[in-house]
């Protein structure tokens, strides 16, 4: 073979076809006819090797061969076509697509960073966990490796998972005021302790503060449900609902004492023609349509008796003045007016929203003690503001429940978290950190906690 091809080679220069001389002065003419030759001798060579036999390892490809080199060319053709296809769904190669992607990532990171601090940590680590997992049988083994020593000194430490209420909890926690988180972390400090406080939202719209309070009974029922369980016989399905606890403390509002009923609708008529009052209803028009016209002047401010038997009011004046006024069928427009009240202190929404009142009536009501931090400092003397004077007839509660208002408006449950305690809402009488029931104290002056029962509301 070796032979046939060297012969054939001195054959090939032997015949090469001689060129003739040309002019020389076109480069175009001369590159063309160097092509020509080239491929000549191309030619020549080509023949000499099918005529002579074929070269070691070569061979003819069959039409079977062809046509299966054809049918996987059209499918690479097809995969190409089908992963073009995906990577434009993806959004690959769009810039605008690419970035709203990240957008949403980094928003969400950013959102589960400020509601469940730690929780990307904790995610990523189980994910290791798992991938060292399921990957340990696909991993080559030393054969002087100890498996048992591996699992128990695994590098990383274990994962403890938290309690799925606790993990529903931090989805609901938001941060309070940094005035106040100032505060409460100094009195972390004296007490030589990391405190931090939260706010639990529930829901807004007019029912916020019914909302709070009853996120709070159902911590109530979980830490200390002998107390719950004494509330709801006394109650029953009126503390199991938002709505509930709202007519529960139009129910108690309505119910009060003769004169002192009266003198609430008149300081709701007093906030109505000032700019503290958010409620979509009237207590002008209330005492109207209840026959109370007089009542219902600007200069009305309270009221000092009623006499049923004569049917005769009395009233005080913005001049200080007592007026005694005839008024027909008092007991029943009474009855009216508690009426028409009740049903607008219970409407949920914007109709009523939930005030310090409904607080103290509630406190008595569940027999639970309120403690309500601001968001933003009352008096700046001493950080004695922070925390709302709600005085009522008695302050010996045996368990209270932490709310936080903002612009005293939107209610929300103030979660206490102490150390590496758990988060806390509601604490025994004896539970409350001193430096709390200090605080409260100054600003109840008339009313400390666990004082026994006084006398009058305020």
């Amino acid at each position: 073979m070796l032979e046939k091809m060297r012969r054939s080679r001195q054959d090939a220069q032997s015949s090469k076809v001689e060129v003739p001389k040309m002019d020389t002065s076109s480069s175009d003419t001369l590159v063309c006819q160097q092509k020509e030759s080239l491929l000549k001798r191309r030619r020549i060579f080509a023949d000499d090797v099918t005529t002579g036999g074929n070269l070691y390892g070569s061979s003819t490809l069959s039409e079977d061969q062809k046509h299966r080199s054809i049918e996987h060319r059209d499918e690479v053709a097809d995969r190409a076509e089908q992963r073009k296809e995906v990577d434009e769904d993806r959004g690959i190669g769009d810039r605008s697509k690419v970035e709203r992607m990240q957008k949403r990532s980094r928003d969400n990171e950013a959102l589960e960073a400020a509601f469940q601090p730690g929780a990307k940590r904790q995610r990523l680590m189980q994910e290791a966990m798992r991938k060292r997992a399921s990957g340990a049988t696909n991993v080559p083994e030393l054969p002087d490796v100890d498996r048992g020593a591996s699992k128990k000194d695994s590098f990383y430490p274990p994962v403890r998972i938290a309690d799925p209420k606790n993990e529903l909890r931090k989805s609901r926690t938001c941060r309070v005021s940094s005035q106040l988180q100032h505060f409460i972390s100094n009195l972390g400090s004296q007490a030589d302790a990391r405190w931090f406080l939260a706010a639990e939202e529930f829901g807004g719209g007019g029912d916020c503060l019914f909302h709070a309070i009853r996120g709070g009974l159902n911590e109530l029922r979980e830490r200390y449900n002998d107390k719950y369980e004494e509330i709801h016989q006394n109650h029953k399905r009126m503390i199991e609902t938002s709505q509930g606890l709202r007519g529960l403390a139009a129910k108690c509002i309505s119910d009060e004492e003769d004169e002192v009923f009266m003198n609430l609708v008149m300081n709701f008529k007093v906030d109505e023609s000032t700019h503290e009052w958010k409620d979509s209803w009237s207590p002008t028009e209330e005492l109207i349509q209840s026959n109370f016209h007089v009542l219902a002047d600007v200069a009305v401010t309270r009221v000092n008796g009623l006499e049923f038997p004569n049917e005769r009011i009395s009233f005080q004046l913005n001049t200080n003045e007592e007026i005694v006024h005839p008024m027909p069928h008092l007991e029943v427009n009474l009855a009216n007016l508690r009426e028409g009240v009740k049903n607008r202190l219970s409407t949920p929404g914007h109709v009523h929203w939930g005030t310090n009142l409904d607080i103290a009536y509630l406190s008595k009501a569940l027999d639970i003690g309120f403690i309500v931090f601001p968001n933003a400092n009352a008096n700046t003397l001493d950080n004695r503001g922070w925390i709302y004077a709600i005085s009522d007839t008695r302050a010996d509660f045996s368990h209270w429940m932490m709310l936080y208002c903002t612009n005293n408006q939107h209610f929300q449950l103030a979660v206490l978290e102490r150390d590496q305690t758990s988060a806390q809402s509601v604490f025994l009488l004896d539970e409350v950190p001193a430096g709390i029931r200090y605080h409260y104290n100054i600003n109840n002056q008339d009313m400390h906690m666990g004082r026994a029962r006084g006398v009058g509301f305020s």
